[in-house]
């Protein structure tokens, strides 16, 4: 089973909103002294959404570094029941500071890190077609 990820940026699990199936978004097309609209297909799309993650880490400013290397990106996400979402575009990443804490004697987990670092996504499913 794989390790859930946002790109290849490994995490313990997720918790928020589902990534939402995309469906296929149009704009209205209009011109001046033409009577009526056109329609044009505009890709597909899902309204984004907002995603908690958790994650040990070894080095903090390596992972935020990594994590936010991601934004104005598309990834593929590995969700915790080992689905592939590809086509997931990467808004934003904020770390929660309260929230993420100093390990004294770090067991288990990914990497046995340091660090438990709890951060907040925007992504968006998208599709190339």
């Amino acid at each position: 089973m794989a390790n859930p990820a946002i790109g290849a940026v490994a995490v313990l699990g997720f918790s928020g909103s589902d990534l939402l199936v995309p469906h296929m978004r149009a704009s209205n097309v209009t011109r001046d002294g033409v009577d009526g609209v056109a329609l044009q297909k505009m890709g597909k799309r899902s309204a984004p959404v907002m995603i908690t993650t958790v994650a040990d880490v070894d080095d903090l400013g390596t992972w935020i570094t990594a994590a936010e290397a991601l934004i104005g990106t598309i990834v593929t996400v590995t969700t915790p029941d080992a689905r592939s979402i590809p086509y997931v575009y990467v808004h934003d990443v904020q770390v929660v500071w309260p929230s993420t804490l100093k390990v004294l004697n770090p067991v288990g987990g990914l990497t046995a890190g340091q660090w438990v670092v709890t951060a907040t996504w925007t992504l968006q499913n998208v599709s190339a077609a």
